[in-house]
């Protein structure tokens, strides 16, 4: 046993690797806790207005067309996911904004500075899920595997820790 307590966040959207996860918290192969996002990391997370908010500023900061929220927001509204919402955003072709470092680093940046979902969001008043993931690694820290492993179990359905 390497005596690790994993945080692992699965877009629910990727059937095979939560089968995968929640079978190895089932057999004691996973000891720590899961999240899983639905429809996806981004919309667990943020709302689409949150999105396009960090699609017009990374656009600005890479020098990007000057397009504005107005414009975006009709095309994204309803979207169920964020492939759906790039998909939508291909259509008017913006400069500088994809999937990646800068993106990921843009969605953190708000999420610390928000910690909580806003209004409009399913989950509105709630911690983000990811700042919750980012909390437990902090606190694991000082919890000491072998205490957690011996108090603690992982619930396969939700993949919470929950007391043995």
């Amino acid at each position: 046993m390497s005596h690790v307590f994993s945080v692992v966040m699965l877009d629910g959207d990727s059937a095979d690797n939560v089968r995968a996860l929640r079978k190895a918290a089932q057999d004691g192969d996973f000891f720590g806790r899961f999240f899983i996002a639905s429809p996806d990391f981004e919309l667990a997370n943020f709302t689409v207005d949150e999105l396009v908010n960090s699609v017009l500023t990374l656009a600005f900061l890479n020098g990007g067309d000057t397009i504005t929220a107005e414009e975006i927001l009709p095309l994204v509204r309803g979207v169920k996911s964020v492939k759906e919402f790039f998909a939508a955003l291909e259509t008017i072709n913006l400069t500088g904004v994809a999937k990646g470092a800068d993106w990921g680093a843009k969605l953190m940046e708000h999420a610390i500075g928000y910690p909580e979902l806003p209004q409009g969001h399913e989950h509105a008043g709630k911690f983000r899920p990811v700042i919750e993931a980012a909390r437990i690694m902090i606190s694991a820290q000082d919890a000491g595997y072998v205490r957690s492993l011996e108090r603690f179990v992982v619930d396969p359905g939700t993949g919470e820790l929950r007391e043995k």
